[in-house]
């Protein structure tokens, strides 16, 4: 199968792209960032031209750039594009009644698009597959458990929400990328909700990234009214703008999914999470 990737260079791309390659599809690449192969065209699909007559022969699209630049993407997709693979979040569900407006506008703005691309692909008679991923992580560069990592790198220890009991089920990239190679043979269309093999509290994962890092976990229980002072203050600096008080609380709040139908749809098994060694 003719095969276009967006956002390549993503922490799924990395795994997404061999696996590709060992199923047999030939495979084309967008990504901002230039590359020396010659699979790879660079183009930002949030502002250039991408459907040039190079891949006008394109069968499916997987999807791991931002989700809302995919509507887009679709009304100019050749006449052949069959089948589109995409990549959306929980959030749209842990995050509707945020108190962040940054927060509720990234949920607005996730499902205008999952109804942009629900849309193009029933207009066209396209097959769309949606998975709306959890906590996604490599160890090595996700915004998850790599930051999480290099915080505790940088100051010894992690600050944590008193008692840090929300649950978690962390999707190692890997699995998300088998998801998406699965997606490509399945005969109709849905949304599917995946999550890692294994459910535990935000603080044994904290517990266990510690240890992938070689150290003895060092976590400094804060109760949740300081640790949302501290992320307000924090939010003066430009680096830590991105943060939300709310994440204080979410530490406490579960955040799981029943995908038993996900597993069984596309025939995969999500590993338990198990950061690689992390030195």
């Amino acid at each position: 199968m003719r095969v276009l990737v967006t956002g390549g260079s993503s922490v799924v791309g990395d795994y997404l792209l061999p696996r590709l390659a060992r199923a047999g599809h030939e495979v084309t690449v967008l990504s901002r960032r230039p590359h020396p192969d010659s699979a790879w065209h660079q183009a930002d699909v949030a502002r250039d031209p991408v459907w040039d007559a190079a891949l006008e022969d394109t069968q499916a699209l997987i999807h791991l750039a931002p989700l809302p630049l995919l509507p887009r993407l679709l009304r100019d997709a050749p006449a052949g594009l069959r089948r589109v693979v995409a990549i959306g979040t929980t959030s749209v569900y842990t995050k509707v009644d945020s108190a962040s407006h940054r927060e509720r506008e990234l949920v607005r703005h996730q499902r205008e698009a999952e109804q942009g691309m629900i849309g193009s692909c029933g207009a066209r008679g396209m097959v769309y597959t949606l998975l709306r991923p959890t906590l996604v992580y490599d160890g090595r560069r996700d915004k998850n458990v790599a930051r999480i990592a290099a915080l505790i790198r940088r100051i010894g220890f992690f600050p944590l929400a008193w008692p840090g009991r929300g649950m978690r089920q962390p999707l190692h990239a890997d699995d998300l990328a088998a998801a998406c190679v699965a997606a490509l043979t399945l005969p109709q269309s849905g949304a599917y909700e995946i999550a890692g093999g294994e459910t535990l509290s935000y603080r044994a994962m904290l517990e266990r990234i510690f240890r992938a890092l070689g150290r003895e976990p060092r976590i400094l229980p804060v109760p949740v009214f300081l640790y949302r002072a501290a992320i307000a203050t924090a939010r003066l600096l430009p680096r830590y703008r991105a943060l939300t008080p709310e994440v204080a609380e979410r530490m406490n709040r579960d955040m799981v999914f029943d995908c038993a139908a996900t597993e069984q749809a596309l025939g995969i098994r999500p590993r338990p999470f198990t950061p690689e060694p992390m030195p």
